[in-house]
């Protein structure tokens, strides 16, 4: 089991939807500080719905590596993500959806909502960093996915921060997309 301790961490304004103007002075880069966790829920993996494959990239023909595991939130199941792993034309990108709503037996996936995430450098940085995508473009329709997001409509949507979390606790604490990033393993226990 990994758990998430409070983290501070960079995003662009751009990448949380927050006008320059509406806070305190930003740097050059336009980066502001946010702190991550700030309520009292802990994240943790449910190791027993892990999962992965090798894949070719359908686009390049280089191996792709993905991950799938439940996060749990306080004990209890509170979002399943899905990563893939990519390093194309020498840049490493990690493409996650995470699927939100009820789960168990005898659920019918009818709140179920999905965010996508580019986990990757970005425009004159070699630093990864975090932007919305349309979630799931390449994954069939099926209702363990809901209604899968538009960029757009996820920038609107009420569960945003919360997607903004599991984003970077599936980034600090899993094993692949870590490593894939970072070039070594995650701090064990998080």
């Amino acid at each position: 089991m990994i758990t998430a301790r409070p983290a501070v961490i960079w995003r662009t304004a751009a990448q949380i939807n927050v006008p320059l103007t509406a806070g305190p002075p930003c740097d050059t880069d336009d980066r502001i500080r946010i702190r991550l966790w700030e309520d009292p829920a802990v994240l943790e993996t449910d190791e027993s719905y892990r999962s992965g494959a090798e894949r070719l990239c359908e686009c390049c023909g280089q191996p792709s590596r993905r991950t799938w595991c439940m996060i749990n939130r306080d004990g209890r199941p509170y979002a399943l993500f899905f990563a893939a792993c990519y390093d194309h034309g020498g840049e490493r990108e990690s493409w996650i959806d995470v699927v939100f709503g009820t789960w168990g037996q005898g659920t019918d996936h009818d709140d179920h909502v999905t965010f996508g995430c580019r986990f990757g450098p970005g425009a004159g940085s070699e630093q990864p960093g975090s932007t919305a995508v349309d979630a799931a473009a390449v994954a069939p329709d099926s209702p363990l996915y809901g209604h899968k997001l538009t960029r757009a409509e996820a920038l609107a949507h009420p569960r945003l921060g919360e997607f903004w979390q599991v984003i970077d606790f599936v980034v600090e604490t899993d094993p692949l997309v870590h490593r894939h990033h970072y070039g070594h393993p995650a701090a064990p226990n998080c």
